[in-house]
């Protein structure tokens, strides 16, 4: 696919146009010298792999795989067009960011088009502390929108600190949280036949509520 683009491609006049007059253009044989540091600080698996930079060395658009002369260009508008909050956050998000707003906002905005918002939420709640995850209240703003699994440790850890919540967001929403993940484990094991699921969800019930 390399030497696909190598040929169709990057040779055209209406691609090296616009290449041209909108970036510096760099090839890079990621099995090779400078290439594998950069291989591996951009998290590239497959070839061919194209990003598209910042001045501050953050990836603005990645693409995977051959592209044709139209895709291609199709690609490096994408780049180029001015994009909204909610955009950026999922482009420094791909680009494999673990800062912790980044990984909040992109999963939150998942949540929001209900799409799998479940890994970023994961890596979201890995850099918070319980301590911060009891008294920073976007923690619990993350907790009521990202929280379903029972066995998360943010689940067990609002199930074992029930009070110490209650007295800071408000009993009945602690208790709304919690009788809202169980019921939906319920409901989910017994339509789905996963009785480990459903015991397990019954018997939290029973011993913490």
């Amino acid at each position: 696919p390399c030497k696909m683009m190598d040929r169709n491609t990057f040779s055209t006049d209406q691609v090296g146009e616009y290449f041209n007059q909108n970036f510096i253009n760099v090839k890079l044989d990621v099995e090779k010298g400078d290439g594998i540091p950069f291989s591996r600080d951009y998290n590239i698996t497959a070839m061919p792999t194209l990003l598209f930079i910042n001045a501050q060395g953050n990836v603005v658009h990645r693409a995977l795989g051959y592209r044709g002369p139209k895709q291609l260009l199709a690609e490096a508008q994408k780049a180029n067009k001015p994009i909204n909050n909610k955009d950026k956050y999922a482009l420094a998000y791909d680009s494999g960011s673990n800062n912790p707003d980044i990984l909040f906002h992109h999963a939150m905005n998942t949540a929001k088009i209900k799409g799998d918002y479940r890994e970023p939420a994961q890596r979201y709640f890995e850099t918070q502390t319980e301590k911060n995850l009891l008294k920073d209240s976007r923690n619990w703003e993350a907790i009521q929108t990202l929280t379903t699994d029972i066995e998360s440790r943010e689940f067990q850890l609002l199930l074992d600190k029930q009070k110490k919540f209650g007295k800071v967001y408000g009993d009945q929403s602690v208790k709304d949280k919690i009788y809202a993940v169980l019921k939906t484990n319920v409901l989910q094991a017994a339509l789905t036949r996963r009785a480990e699921q459903y015991k397990l969800a019954v018997t939290t019930a029973q011993d913490k509520v």
